[in-house]
């Protein structure tokens, strides 16, 4: 299953009160709540607030970073969407995402959105124990609900007797599970891991949601997800693909700067043993999977292997360590030199830098013409793909449109924007918009690009730059957001950890229609042979690929 795209923790909105009698020009005031702990807020306060005033400087306003919200004051005529854009500009400069307090009156008079579902308030008599239990297992089902309203509401506030947003048939959900723990543990047989049970049961809570994107992650499972994004990973920096037939594990590429790297690994290296030459487990008994598992470890461990290249084996002893993953490689057609090839194999926060790198290499080589292979793209964050999309679109140009479950529909364009720490790279200047729009394109799709792949894909057909040439793509159009439980628990008084991912809404791209469950029909279908199919995509020959010929083809022809 495609690996699913993060966004931000919230989606920037804003709560626009009324106030009776504010003054004769009939002012009111819009209150910008930031999912944000207020040390955070307080330690920039002073810049944030000069950014807030230099942003929309016809606007008075104040922050108060204890509470984590910001008030300004409008006039009747200002636009409130635009407003709140551009101090989520300034917010996103200081890595603060906005939560939204819901307030119906200006839902509908302002945005009219989906009629928005209240959630009761939640509240729960128990022993500590299952109360610390059943406290961890609920925070995945109102996590939205809870940071953004966490400013005026006590934790217990957000517990009920019953799971679930749904009608209740009105059991004591609590009740229950104490009862089942408490006979279990008076009278079972065998001992029981109470850790253990905990992350089964939210593991299967996230499960049984139906949200079919949705996931529990233990502190360790959460910290590996949150690297990947990032681009960076533990091991030795080789990207690899099962050659069934030769019951080989072939090394497609090698990440610079690896532990792999330093040792002297090529892409074309062919695995073909674990261990040393004197002790070793050969590939093709092992099988790929214990052979994958053999090859992974921890930082600071040893990793053992032989490889066959040119007909004779090398053998190589590498140490582990982190390294920077490859989301972008590019290289020059053999078919056409003008035609320079950039497999994109996700979106993560490095991504827009090493595209970048890519391009500019085939540029100075010589090719004028790109076909952009986004094929088995699983997707990945929101800030990567639109700094990628800003070098296609024009200034101001909408690269996609957002709705939540409250219905406030956000645009985000192409714009010069600023990050610190891991997102750095999804950094864009003014220079960088659009400085490959003039570049005959086509996008190389197939079944397996999903979310921020088809985001692309279809962005690309939207501003008219390129056909879009392969299969019909995956079809997956929602957004999916991760939550740490411990900034979350943080904020309750609850010492908790682990984080859930879970679909917090739709996303469309610039032409404003959404493709989930639906996918996106290419302008010219081609499929692989059915020999080329019973091989690894990575493996494929220029010749062997067929969709790749005819993505070739199609842009020599512009």
């Amino acid at each position: 299953m495609p690996r699913l795209p993060v966004t931000c923790c919230f989606l920037p909105t804003a709560e626009c009160i009324p106030m009776e009698n504010l003054d004769e020009k009939g002012m009111f005031l819009m209150k910008i709540t930031f999912s944000a702990p207020s040390k955070l807020l307080k330690k920039h306060e002073k810049e944030l607030l000069a950014q807030f005033q230099s942003a929309v400087p016809e606007v008075r306003g104040f922050l108060d970073a204890d509470r984590g919200y910001l008030i300004l004051e409008l006039a009747p005529d200002a636009d409130p969407i635009d407003v709140t854009e551009r101090v989520r500009r300034v917010a996103a400069s200081f890595d603060i995402a906005l939560a939204r307090v819901s307030n119906d009156e200006y839902e509908k008079a302002v945005f009219a959105p989906q009629t928005p579902q209240k959630k009761p308030h939640r509240t729960v008599k128990m022993s500590r124990h299952v109360i610390s239990l059943i406290a961890v297992a609920l925070i995945c089902s109102i996590l939205m609900f809870v940071v953004a309203a966490v400013v005026f509401a006590k934790p217990n506030d957000f517990f009920e007797d019953t799971l679930g947003t749904g009608e209740q048939a009105g059991e004591d959900y609590a009740a229950k599970i104490g009862l089942v723990d408490f006979l279990f543990e008076n009278y079972g047989l065998y001992e029981t891991d109470g850790e253990l049970l905990l992350e089964e049961m939210l593991h299967a809570y996230a499960e049984a949601t139906g949200d079919k994107y949705a996931a529990y992650y233990t502190e360790e499972e959460l910290q590996a997800l949150l690297a990947d994004m990032e681009g960076s990973a533990v091991g030795v920096g080789v990207t690899v693909a099962w050659d069934p037939d030769a019951r080989q594990i072939c090394v497609i590429q090698v990440s610079k700067n690896s532990p792999a790297a330093a040792a002297g690994v090529l892409p074309g290296d062919r695995i073909v043993a674990i261990g040393t030459p004197e002790e070793q487990e050969l590939v093709s008994e092992l099988g790929y999977e214990a052979s994958m598992k053999k090859l992974l470890g921890a930082e600071g461990t040893e990793a053992k292997f032989v490889v066959l290249r040119d007909g004779s084996q090398v053998a190589f002893a590498i140490t582990r360590a982190p390294f920077t993953a490859v989301s972008a490689e590019g290289w020059q057609s053999t078919t056409d030199p003008t035609v320079g090839i950039v497999r994109i194999s996700g979106f993560e926060a490095n991504t827009p830098a090493q595209f970048k790198a890519e391009m500019a290499k085939l540029i100075y080589a010589g090719c004028t013409r790109f076909v952009y292979d986004v094929r088995n793209n699983p997707g990945g964050e929101l800030k990567s793909v639109c700094a990628v999309l800003s070098y296609f679109a024009n200034e101001g140009d909408v690269l996609v449109s957002t709705v939540p479950k409250q219905g406030d529909i956000t645009y985000y364009k192409a714009v010069p924007a600023t990050y610190t720490g891991e997102y750095a790279a999804c950094s864009i200047v003014k220079d960088e918009i659009g400085m490959y729009r003039q570049y005959p394109a086509v996008v190389l799709a197939n079944g397996n690009t999903a979310s921020a792949g088809e985001l692309f894909t279809a962005a690309l057909r939207d501003f008219e730059l390129a056909d879009v040439v392969g299969e019909n793509t995956y079809g997956k159009g929602v957004i999916q957001s991760i939550f740490d439980l411990s900034d979350v628990g943080e904020l309750l008084g609850m010492e908790v950890t682990g984080g859930v991912k879970l679909t917090v809404g739709y996303y469309a791209p610039p032409c404003g229609v959404n493709y989930d469950g639906k996918g996106i029909a290419p302008d010219q279908t081609v499929a692989l042979s059915e020999e080329a199919q019973n091989k690894n995509l990575y493996l494929l020959s220029e010749q062997e690929d067929a969709q790749l010929q005819a993505a070739i083809q199609n842009v020599v022809s512009k």
